[in-house]
């Protein structure tokens, strides 16, 4: 059934009546609050969406998790999946990361591959959770399949470092492939490395080079794509004229192929646009997190301190301050920080373990 919202908006479009033109704001939200009392979950999470925004209703996250939760316990993936961000970030109901788990669980048991990649993420990091690469594994594979970017490459680098898997670095080539294709730099990087040393994939300097062209066009200056570049340099010397001039082509002509993933970001009934803009951040529990309102973002979650934390914070420092990115700077050896770390330690001719050892300690200068 489609929310009031949308009907009005097709009866002013084909009726153009000048009465329903002049129906004001109020009247509407008025005439959806009572058919969200109905029971409709659509128009409960439109509303709850309104409350969430202040889009057409002062903000109040009180309300917004009250219609929220509505709408969710009748089997509305989006409103859990917005009901288990207010409970991660503590919008409206205590922060509770056992309860955000539940909605996030049953909105990513729909299919939703938002939901399915933030549980991957929670469960390979230990955020809210006890670490748990299998488990991590099953949801990044869920949204990976259903065409998400992000849990494609993540499953990529699990194959890679042999996470809650077998170390195979063919089916992490697999995965990296598909999500180079859609553009992503760091898998385009990894690909062409991997095609440079047979890895995974027959080798192919050709490929090698196209690869890592790509992903020295696609990233943002830096050590990193300075590393990439100068490894297509040195196979451009070992390319034939005619071999060089075929892949440079290749990269000239080349487009980006997103996969059609319904659900890897979609539009909430207030119209807001839900997508991959989250990077969990430390926060201090005693002190409130003011909320961004309308954001998109998933868990903020409590970590506790420890010596192995605080170290690992600083390797992720160093190694976002010298162009190799970490993701989030939260101290915790997570799957992108150990990809950074390999190609660290590629760089500086340090074997490439993804691991936090002396020497690439002594080559980062942590101490």
């Amino acid at each position: 059934m489609p929310t009031l919202l949308y009907v009005l908006a097709l009866t002013l479009a084909i009726v153009a009546s000048p009465a329903m033109a002049q129906l004001s704001q109020d009247a509407t939200v008025s005439i959806l609050q009572k058919l969200a009392e109905q029971g409709d979950m659509k128009d409960q999470a439109a509303l709850g969406e309104m409350y969430y925004t202040g889009e057409g209703l002062p903000q109040n996250y009180i309300e917004a998790a009250r219609w929220y939760r509505r709408a969710a316990e009748q089997g509305y993936g989006r409103a859990q999946l917005r009901l288990g961000v207010m409970y991660s970030q503590g919008q409206g109901v205590p922060q509770d990361y056992t309860e955000a788990l539940k909605w996030f669980r049953q909105a990513a048991e729909q299919g939703i591959a938002i939901a399915q990649f933030t549980l991957g993420v929670m469960y390979g990091n230990g955020w809210g959770v006890p670490q748990d690469y299998t488990e991590a594994l099953k949801w990044y594979r869920q949204a990976a399949e259903q065409g998400d970017a992000n849990a494609q490459f993540y499953l990529g680098t699990m194959y890679t470092l042999g996470q809650g898997v077998p170390q195979d670095y063919v089916e992490a080539a697999k995965w990296y492939h598909r999500v180079a294709e859609q553009g992503h730099a760091n898998a385009q990087g990894i690909l062409g490395f991997m095609y440079y040393q047979g890895q995974g994939v027959p080798q192919n300097y050709v490929l090698a080079y196209f690869w890592l062209n790509l992903g020295a066009a696609s990233h943002p200056p830096g050590e990193h794509r300075d590393y990439v570049a100068r490894i297509r340099d040195i196979i451009a010397k070992t390319l034939s004229s005619a071999q060089l001039a075929r892949a440079q082509e290749m990269a000239h002509t080349w487009q980006p192929r997103a996969e059609v993933c319904s659900t890897c970001s979609f539009t909430l009934p207030s119209g807001q646009k839900i997508a991959h803009t989250w990077q969990p951040r430390e926060q201090n529990p005693t002190t409130p997190v003011a909320p961004s309102p309308g954001a998109a973002a998933l868990p903020q979650l409590v970590r506790p301190a420890s010596p192995r934390r605080d170290l690992i914070r600083q390797v992720q420092e160093r190694l976002k301050a010298v162009g190799f990115n970490p993701g989030a700077i939260d101290g915790a050896m997570g799957p992108q920080t150990r990809n950074a770390l390999r190609w660290f330690q590629n760089t500086t001719g340090i074997l490439a373990t993804g691991e936090v050892d002396e020497k690439t300690l002594d080559a980062l200068g942590v101490r």
